[in-house]
């Protein structure tokens, strides 16, 4: 606390009274600003100036909540602490009627304040009284309470208290508190800790899974890509197959064609030649025919001796 910089604090709290109430951001915001400006000027040691921030911040929602269960406590734990003891059991009182009341746990803290106020000015019955209903409430309240600090504080005041009724100081209950609550703050930091670790093993493991799918998916497309582009290399090669089966039968049946014509030219030579072959036989025979009835003449003629 030595080291805040309550002057800027008090400087900032000012500026926003300065506003005015129209522009308050809440219907509570300017006895806020009050509350926090007194507690400042409590710590600079302005206490004149802590007292009239609490009568504003009072005078401005005498009624709200806020009121009631922050700012008169914070107004009565302080005067207690300037040493204005009887101001301060008299609002704790006040707050203690409004509270029993209203059933509120609140009782608790201003049966506590009020036993360490009456323990103060001297009165030790008196403070160990309110300290006792203050314990019994609190084991009906321990439920609702959620601040390990109330608890701390009801078992330190318990020690001091016992030293100033009985004159020994046990540290048993308070040390075992510690402990205990070191020990529940340890289990739940691993609690904590386990969760975190098992958040990140689940994401790990989705991860791997969404992983595994899509090495999945893109083996199965790789095998569809492969199958297809099997299918189209068979098409490919089956057309090409049948072009060039078209192509062969094609030149097979223009060989057979030649072939055919190249035949039937044969067929007209040998029947020429034949025919020719015939003709000279004939008229070889007429020339002999001839030879023997004119010897000479006809022989000559066709250089036959």
């Amino acid at each position: 606390m030595r080291d805040y910089d309550y002057e800027h604090v008090r400087d900032y709290t000012e500026a926003l009274v300065r506003l005015g109430d129209e522009k308050a951001i809440h219907l509570d915001e300017v006895a806020r600003v009050y509350n926090g400006m007194a507690i400042t000027y409590f710590y600079l040691g302005k206490y004149d100036k802590m007292e009239e921030c609490f009568e504003k911040a009072i005078a401005h929602t005498s009624d709200s909540a806020f009121i009631v269960n922050v700012v008169r406590r914070n107004y009565a734990d302080l005067l207690g602490e300037i040493g204005q003891t009887d101001r301060a059991i008299h609002m704790h009182e006040e707050l203690a009627a409004i509270y029993r009341k209203g059933e509120s746990w609140l009782l608790v803290e201003s049966l506590y304040s009020l036993s360490r106020l009456w323990l103060n000015k001297g009165d030790k019955q008196r403070a160990d009284r309110y300290m006792r209903e203050a314990e019994e409430l609190f084991e009906n309240y321990r439920a609702t309470i959620s601040s390990p600090s109330a608890e701390a504080g009801l078992l330190a005041h318990r020690q001091v208290l016992n030293y100033a009724l009985h004159g020994n100081y046990q540290m048993m209950p308070l040390a075992t508190y510690n402990n205990q609550w070191q020990e529940n703050d340890y289990i739940r930091y691993r609690v904590a800790e386990a969760k975190e670790r098992s958040v990140s093993d689940l994401r790990e493991q989705v991860l791997r899974q969404k992983l595994a799918k899509q090495r999945q998916t893109i083996l199965i497309v790789g095998l569809v890509c492969a199958v297809l582009g099997l299918c189209l290399l068979s098409v490919y090669l089956y057309r090409r197959r049948q072009r060039l089966l078209l192509e062969k039968e094609e030149e097979i049946e223009t060989l057979r064609n030649m072939l055919a014509s190249a035949d039937k030219s044969d067929d007209r030579f040998r029947t020429c030649a034949q025919t020719d072959v015939a003709a000279i036989g004939c008229h070889q025979n007429d020339c002999r025919n001839t030879h023997r009835s004119q010897p000479t003449t006809a022989c000559a003629s066709h250089g036959i001796e």
